[in-house]
């Protein structure tokens, strides 16, 4: 399914991210808890979203912004970041202590600041395996020191 120049609000319906493709979307003030994005976020924008337990699997995100944005527990597994902007995200430890994961995913010319990334947690497995960066920056982040 496409969904082109939308806006999900609180006040709207709520979006089917499952096999979707958004594209010049907004998504502002939403809280989800382990919806599944197959789909793909085209040139779109996510504003202040609280995302917990969120499962993205072979998802493609391309030249989309991120603000304010809170994922909790949320996986990211075979996802391709293309010139994505990440503004005062948090890539958070859910109620049961288990960490945000990227497995098998690529940034191309992604571009972090002040987002926090919590490495640590009672499992020991890592946030990041097998996940490549080309051409990103970060500035004032916790986490992302290692990768690039």
């Amino acid at each position: 399914m496409l969904v082109e120049e939308t806006t999900f609000t609180p006040q709207t319906i709520a979006p089917v991210w499952r096999e979707t493709v958004f594209r010049f979307c907004e998504f502002e003030d939403l809280s989800m808890d382990g919806d599944s994005v197959e789909g793909a976020l085209l040139w779109c924008r996510l504003k202040n979203l609280e995302w917990y337990w969120g499962l993205f699997n072979t998802a493609v995100i391309a030249q989309t912004k991120f603000h304010g944005c809170t994922f909790r527990g949320t996986s990211f597994r075979s996802c391709q970041f293309v010139e994505c902007e990440f503004e005062g995200c948090r890539f958070i430890l859910d109620n049961l202590a288990s960490e945000c994961t990227f497995a098998d995913c690529s940034f191309v010319e992604c571009r972090f600041d002040e987002c926090e990334f919590v490495l640590d947690s009672p499992s020991g497995r890592p946030v990041f395996s097998n996940t490549r960066w080309y051409g990103c920056a970060q500035a004032r982040c916790t986490g992302l020191a290692a990768q690039f």
